[in-house]
């Protein structure tokens, strides 16, 4: 029923974010079985990536395509991203023999968390703050199809 309702707005919009949460229920799987591509953000804690990777197996299964991005949320530096996408692909080409593609990162930043005390966006209000330069630098790179410059 809500994926029903959802491909009206195709006629106005060409990208449609939905944030799931964690885990997997039956309306994600629905979700992500429906998505022409998928952005799965997780963070390099082991169960994130256990989460992660049961998305990964999920619309292995079950979806036609095979366009899924990663995006790593959190990070502290550089390698941490890194090495988070590699974990994750490690498992999933070993198991699934899935390339999950990095698509970028996104800082741990406090103003993400005073923003959300403050019930605000953290992107109007803090635009040049370390998270917003990755999220800006995310959307800029899903609409024209380039790779994430780097942010820091």
């Amino acid at each position: 029923m809500i994926l029903r309702k959802l491909t009206s707005p195709s006629n106005f919009a060409d990208i449609i974010v939905i944030d799931t949460g964690a885990g997997l229920n039956k309306l994600v799987l629905e979700f992500i079985i429906a998505a022409q591509e998928v952005l799965l953000i997780t963070t390099s804690e082991p169960t994130a990536l256990a989460d992660a990777y049961e998305v990964v197996k999920a619309y292995d299964q079950y979806g036609q395509h095979k366009n899924i991005r990663l995006i790593v949320n959190r990070i502290r530096d550089l390698d941490e991203w890194k090495d988070t996408a590699d974990r994750l692909n490690q498992t999933t080409q070993k198991f699934l023999n899935v390339f999950v593609e990095p698509l970028g990162y996104i800082y741990e930043d406090r103003a993400v968390w005073d923003a959300v005390r403050r019930q605000e966006p953290f992107l109007t209000k803090t635009p040049d703050s370390p998270a917003s330069r990755c999220i800006k630098e995310l959307a800029r790179s899903l609409i024209y199809g380039a790779k994430m410059k780097n942010v820091s």
